[in-house]
């Protein structure tokens, strides 16, 4: 299987589920003729569905989850030289959106059950500076915000979600977004629910909610802070209303899979595990394999039997070229970005990030997937695993003495 072949299987199966409503939603947007959310109604009526989904008192539809992150950190006033607690493993917009805001991204290794930030490890790295701890909930299982919580109130800092992943996810029944000062969400194409591409942010502080809104929408001819054209469109937000609709039905049918694949793998690959009272939205299927040699080995194997399994990144965030970079430290030049930072953030202390990175995998899910096609990557899966496990096999010595 070629590299066009995988992503053209990927894209395949991991399709939106569109219908005749998010067509009919759309059309009636074009027929109206107005495609702002300066002129439409849509973008209005969106995010007040998504808030009553969550159980929030506010939502802002921006035109991406990095958009979201970016206008969060902007409305809790992070700025030039405040560091921010983030997950060494996470896609890159998530330090990213800390640098827009000339804020310092401070890495903290994983936890190997949940993925998400290692809570244990928080506290060690909070300084004078910390402003903020962004917990991310990694391939739909959310992180532990009740010690996050707890943590961020000792020291006066503010919690913001990343719920890029997380759709619907909840803790004892609450929906993930809603624990933090802010929830960000993104409705990129391979997002449970999308809008093509989209973000939202969600909040039930009114001050903060007036930022979020400022900082994202621009709109007026008059400010003290810098804002960004960050609004999503009507067409985007008429999509959304009708996926909206679906998302439970999808949640449901992703778990209905993953429950599939870790009855049948266990033991086979290191399947994901649920804490109790915790409900994931598997955005992704992600397993590991029993090391790194044996993942790049399975994968290969895998792609060539017609499984398009991915890796989400290769590496660890503090691994990325631009936090390694010894001739200029900082994207902007920033005085506040020290050797000292960036050697903080090169160190030993992501174990598990690293190692999370060389050997996950990630299997395809969606509502799309029938059980016949699940069945199929399962004993596809089951096979691989198992003539690599024979391969590797030390014989018996047969040493005549």
């Amino acid at each position: 299987m070629g590299t066009d072949d995988v992503r053209e299987m990927v894209n395949k199966l991991h399709a939106a589920r569109l219908g005749q409503e998010e067509i009919d939603e759309v059309m009636k947007v074009l027929r109206e003729g107005k495609l702002s959310a300066l002129s439409s109604e849509r973008v209005s009526e969106f995010e007040k569905k998504f808030a009553e989904y969550n159980h929030s008192k506010y939502a802002i539809a921006v035109t991406s989850g990095t958009a979201a992150l970016h206008c969060a950190l902007a409305a809790c006033g992070i700025g030039c030289g405040d560091e921010v607690i983030i997950p060494a493993f996470s896609f890159p917009a998530l330090p990213f959106a800390v640098l827009y805001q000339n804020g310092l991204p401070i890495f903290v290794d994983i936890d190997m059950v949940s993925y998400c930030i290692d809570v244990d490890k928080i506290e060690a790295e909070i300084t004078e500076k910390t402003k903020a701890i962004i917990a991310v909930h990694l391939f739909g299982h959310p992180a532990d915000m009740k010690r996050i919580g707890e943590i961020a109130e000792k020291h006066d800092l503010f919690v913001i979600e990343d719920c890029a992943h997380a759709h619907g996810a909840e803790i004892h029944g609450r929906k993930v977004g809603t624990f933090g000062n802010i929830g960000c969400f993104s409705f990129q194409e391979y997002k449970i629910m999308t809008t093509a591409e989209g973000g939202m942010a969600i909040t039930d502080d009114e001050e903060l909610a007036l930022r979020l809104k400022e900082v994202a929408h621009m709109s007026k001819f008059d400010y003290d802070h810098l804002s960004y054209s960050y609004r999503m469109d009507a067409v985007r937000a008429a999509i959304g209303i009708a996926q909206l609709k679906r998302l439970d039905s999808l949640i449901k049918r992703r778990n209905e899979v993953a429950k599939r694949y870790s009855d049948q793998l266990e033991g086979f690959l290191v399947v994901p595990t649920i804490k109790k009272g915790y409900k994931s939205c598997f955005s992704y299927y992600a397993c590991r394999a029993f090391g790194e040699h044996a993942r790049n080995r399975i994968f290969d194997e895998l792609l060539k039997a017609g499984v398009p399994v991915i890796v989400f990144h290769d590496r660890s965030l503090n691994q990325m070229s631009i936090f390694r970079r010894s001739d200029n430290v900082c994207l902007f030049e920033c005085p506040h970005l020290s050797l000292e930072h960036l050697v903080r953030n090169r160190d030993t202390r992501f174990q598990n990030s690293e190692k999370f990175a060389k050997e996950h995998l990630l299997f395809p899910i969606s509502a799309g997937l029938d059980d016949e096609i699940v069945n199929m990557i399962i004993q596809k899966t089951k096979k691989v695993v198992n003539n690599i496990k024979l391969e590797s096999t030390v014989p018996l010595c047969t040493c005549p003495i």
